[in-house]
């Protein structure tokens, strides 16, 4: 063997550069270790300038062979040259596996050293596990131990062994070509490439041969390492069976199955993940198929890979995966970690599961559980779950309130643990009896509570069972009734109570009638309770509605009660009046009322015949005064005529008409006082409020009553309290005419040259005003009754009496304005007091009171007066010529109408109570004619009240005064004639009137 090459060791790598072969050569020539060597750590024995451009050589970027020069570390630690050469490997389907290799010394040592390193040489090559020889001319020259094994043949039998005796015969043209080719041309690279072989006994085994040229004693030879691969071939062939099993395997799973390198990035994917995705296998190797990750997914995916990668355990984890369709679903993944026999992961192999359906059920689930608990911490009670051993497995909140333990000492706990034994086994039966029945039972349990107070619930308990119908135990729910035991026990006594009631009392149901009729309804209607039951009560007793029944229902429904007068029929026919309270309600869906009535028939057949004798009163009184003001009005005209003509003659008689007059006045006002008290009665007044001064009241007061206070020489007193001034909300003639009212009855029954006193003041937030006297005093049994309508005190002569009308005209009045009026006296003889209390207005100024007004010069104006009291209308016709005017008469109707169209008046005096044609039809005529449009019509009538001016207004008049009319109403009606427009078409339109009466 030649010494410028030695044969130093044969290996093999994975696609990483690892060595997973090596002989023994190479450990005795290194002195390495097989763990040392294998893997990365055989580059420790490379020279450390020559270790990257080996692994560069060995990497997977451009797999090809290669043959690189480097130095080696030897066992002994001394360096020398040498030199790799690598042919890569390449499975079936293309794929790079790795290198085959060989490793040669390139400097034998010279001299005396020779032997010993022949001897090492042949030591070194007796060792290896691979066939070295030598073939020339095309013969064996030297075979090693290794290829006399491999070949069956004694080592003396191999040398000079033809070559192409142990080729087999399809190999042997490509070993001629080579080894001529190679003897003829030289040294070349070492080359690789496979070979059949047979062994002595015939057998066929492959082989890799690994051969370069070489000279041996001057002449061409070829150096070959023979490898037996027989083994590994049946191995890769074994290999790719599995593969084509695993890959049939993996195509007929249901799920999508995928493999990684150590580091993470996808190598593979199955046929079923690139048909559920939709995307090419080369798009989604490496990392791409995070792309197909729900993006919710990808951060807490990411995070438990890198824990696992880093722990080297498996990896499960769910996460959504997107399909082709773009529809997300959830896959379980599994990945497992496949490590070598040091430990260090190479593959990692993954499936998906879809779950996706497993995920729905999960969540609806959940969400039955969630909704189970929502409504069981809602439920408006206790409820528990047992086993069949009578165990708790479930309480709602109510219930661990009720039992009073939390829950960890109530679960697995049965009732003989948790209560006492009564409560205990009343609460066991009834859950036998549900078990017993196989239904559920409704039963009243009773339990005392944290509050110390014994609890009646409606509990509702029942079988639990499985899928398969087998009872697991039971179930209950129990709802809080002791209040509602409380009120029946509160409605059963007052049920009784009502029974016993007089007044109809009843319960009726808005869609199916009558449900409870008590024995005033039945004393009242003539009904007993069976006939009444199940009617409907508005059918039962015929019942009429102050407005409609639509409406009383509306406002039943609205406002949930209502009260009113109804009118209904009796069994036996009879109208009855009741006054009515209903109360709607409404519980469990039904609409129920509460109706309790009170027979009202006596008392609005007493208010019908009161209203009928006031109106008679009413009427009488009007009739009274009419009849009344007809006589009165010529005496008046006549007095005030006299009158003027003594004033303008000065005649001694003045004095005596003027007592006439006042005597008139009087009579006219007992008239009024009669009228007005009527009007108040009936609550036909109407003030007219403003802010007042009391001071102005009280001087309007006097000015009225100072002649009479005079007449009789009595001393006036007065003292008003101005500053500030008192102010109240008040109509200013009402209130003058209430206290003119006491100063008349003051000076009546006040002796001459007595005292007569008016003081008003401030007291508080109220105005006081008294009028006080030293007159004849009121005894103290009539002192509470001197308000009272037409009562007198009895003075023991009727010489000042009168019809009992002021005083309490004053009183209502006064309490018409929020005030109140008092009478006090210490007995007969001792004087009187009255006391009117008025609020004061807040913050207000009063108006300024009018300045009397001067009676007008007289205004020759051309009037007509109608009316068939003959004394009336002459004695008006005297007084108002008196005044200037000149004045035609007429005692009817049809003759007042001819009158003004022949007279054209400028005014017209026009009474209503006229036989025949009466006052308001006579209006109308004279409207009609030409004159009429532009005539004042003056209603002159006995009839004064509210209802008579609105006639009067209706029927063309422009103004309305009473008689007997007053000398300054009848001036003012010459001198402020309302002017009158003439309406489109000839007819006249009333104006507002100026004057009044």
């Amino acid at each position: 063997m030649d010494a410028c090459e030695v044969w130093a060791a044969s290996w093999m790598t994975d696609s990483e550069a690892r060595w997973t072969f090596i002989d023994p050569a190479w450990l005795a020539f290194t002195g390495q270790s097989p763990e040392a060597a294998l893997g990365l750590g055989w580059l420790k024995a490379i020279h450390p300038g020559d270790r990257a451009g080996l692994e560069k050589a060995l990497s997977a970027e451009a797999p090809a062979p290669f043959r690189l020069p480097l130095g080696v570390r030897r066992a002994d630690g001394a360096p020398c040259a040498a030199r790799a050469a690598g042919t890569p490997r390449f499975s079936p389907d293309g794929r790079f596996l790795g290198y085959f290799g060989s490793l040669v010394e390139l400097e034998a040592p010279q001299g005396a050293d020779a032997d010993e390193r022949e001897a090492f040489c042949r030591t070194l090559l007796d060792a290896l596990g691979d066939g070295v020889f030598i073939a020339q001319d095309d013969r064996f020259v030297f075979a090693n131990p290794a290829l006399s094994a491999m070949l069956g043949h004694a080592p003396h039998e191999i040398e000079r062994l033809p070559f192409e005796s142990v080729v087999a015969p399809e190999f042997l043209p490509l070993w001629t070509a080579r080894y001529e080719a190679g003897v003829g041309d030289g040294p070349e690279p070492p080359q690789r490439y496979p070979l059949r072989i047979l062994n002595k006994n015939g057998e066929r085994l492959d082989a890799e041969l690994s051969a370069r040229r070489i000279r041996r004693r001057g002449r061409n030879a070829v150096l070959g390492v023979l490898r037996d691969v027989s083994e590994r071939r049946r191995g890769d062939a074994a290999l790719r069976e599995s593969e084509r099993r695993f890959r049939q395997v993996v195509e007929s799973l249901p799920q999508l199955v995928w493999t990684c390198a150590p580091e993470g990035p996808c190598d593979y994917l199955s046929p079923q993940w690139i048909a559920y995705t939709g995307v090419p296998e080369a798009a989604q190797l490496g990392y791409g198929w995070l792309d197909r990750l729900h993006p919710d997914d990808l951060e807490r995916t990411a995070a438990q890979w890198r824990a696992a990668h880093t722990r080297g355990e498996d990896l499960s984890v769910d996460f959504r995966i997107r399909r082709h369709d773009g529809a997300y679903r959830w896959f379980h993944t599994l990945a497992v970690p496949l490590k070598d026999d040091g430990g260090r992961i190479i593959k990692w192999f993954g499936t998906n599961t879809d779950i996706t359906e497993i995920k729905d059920a999960e969540d609806a689930l959940r969400e039955s559980e969630a909704r189970f608990a929502s409504f069981m911490r809602h439920l408006p009670g206790l409820a528990w779950i047992k086993d069949a051993e009578g165990r708790y497995v479930y309480v709602n909140e109510a219930a661990e309130a009720a039992f009073q333990k939390p829950l960890e000492d109530i679960y697995a706990k049965t009732d003989v643990d948790l209560f006492d034994a009564e409560t205990a086994e009343a609460f066991r039966s009834n859950d036998q009896r549900a078990i017993a029945r196989d239904a559920g039972v409704v039963t009243i349990e009773t339990l005392e509570h944290a509050d110390g107070v014994l609890h009646y619930s409606l509990v509702s308990k029942f079988p639990m069972k499985d899928a398969s119908g087998t009872i697991q135990g039971t179930g209950g729910v129990a709802i809080d009734i002791t209040e509602h035991r409380r009120m029946e026990e509160a409605l059963e006594q007052q049920s009784r109570l009502v029974d016993l009631c007089f007044d109809p009392i009843f319960v009726w149901d808005w869609d199916s009638g009558i449900k409870t009729w008590n024995r005033g309804c039945e004393h009242l209607y003539g009904y007993s309770s069976g006939e009444a039951f199940g009617w409907s009560s508005h059918q039962l007793l015929q019942t009429r509605f102050p407005a409609s029944r639509e409406h009383y229902e509306a406002r039943l429904l609205s406002a949930g009660e209502w009260a009113g007068e109804l009118e209904q029929i009796s069994k036996d026919g009879r109208t009855i009046c009741v006054e009515s309270r209903q109360q709607l309600i409404q519980t469990g869906g039904r609409k129920l009322v509460l109706e309790a009535n009170r027979d009202a028939t006596e008392r609005k057949r007493t208010e019908a015949a009161l209203r009928a004798a006031s109106k008679r009163k009413d009427e009488f009184l009007a009739t009274l005064a009419h009849e009344l003001r007809n006589p009165l009005a010529p005496i008046s005209y006549g007095v005030e005529l006299l009158k003027r003509r003594a004033q303008e003659s000065g005649s001694r008689d003045v004095a005596l008409l003027g007592m006439m007059g006042r005597q008139v006045v009087h009579l006219v006002k007992l008239v009024d006082d009669l009228l007005e008290i009527s009007r108040i009665d009936s609550g036909k007044i109407e003030l007219r409020r403003e802010p007042t001064e009391v001071a102005a009241v009280v001087r309007n007061a006097l000015e009225t009553t100072l002649l009479q206070i005079e007449s009789g020489r009595r001393r006036l007193v007065t003292r008003i309290d101005d500053d500030p001034p008192l102010i109240v909300d008040g109509d200013p003639m009402r209130l003058s005419q209430a206290l003119t009212n006491l100063v008349n009855n003051a000076a009546k029954f006040t002796a001459e040259g007595g005292l007569i006193e008016i003081e008003a003041q401030r007291r508080g937030f109220d105005a006081v005003i008294r009028v006080r006297d030293n007159g004849r005093g009121i005894p103290a049994d009539a002192l509470p009754h001197v308000f009272d309508l037409f009562t007198q005190v009895d003075h023991g002569d009727r010489k000042s009496g009168g019809l009992g009308i002021g005083l309490a005209l004053s009183r209502k009045l006064v309490e018409l304005h929020g005030g109140r009026i008092e009478a006090f006296s210490a007995g007969p003889a001792a004087g009187s007091e009255f006391v009117i209390t008025l609020p004061l207005a807040p913050q207000a100024t009063a108006r300024p009171s009018p300045e009397a007004e001067r009676a007008p010069a007289p205004y020759a104006a051309r009037v007509v007066v109608i009316d068939d009291e003959q004394d009336v209308a002459d004695s008006l016709k005297l007084l108002l010529e008196s005044l200037g005017a000149t004045v035609r008469v007429a005692y009817d109707g049809p003759q007042g109408v001819a009158l003004v169209e022949d007279f054209s008046p400028e005014l017209v005096f026009l009474d209503l109570a006229m036989p025949g044609v009466d006052g308001f039809e006579t209006a109308r005529r004279i409207r009609r004619t030409a004159a009429g449009q532009t005539a004042t019509l003056v209603a002159l009538t006995g009839w004064g009240q509210a209802r008579d001016r609105a006639k009067t207004k209706e029927a063309g008049f422009d103004a309305h005064l009473t008689k007997p009319a007053s000398l300054e109403q009848l001036s003012k009606s010459l001198r402020d004639r309302p002017a009158r427009r003439i309406a489109p078409g000839g007819s006249g339109e009333d104006a507002q009137p100026a004057g009044g009466g």
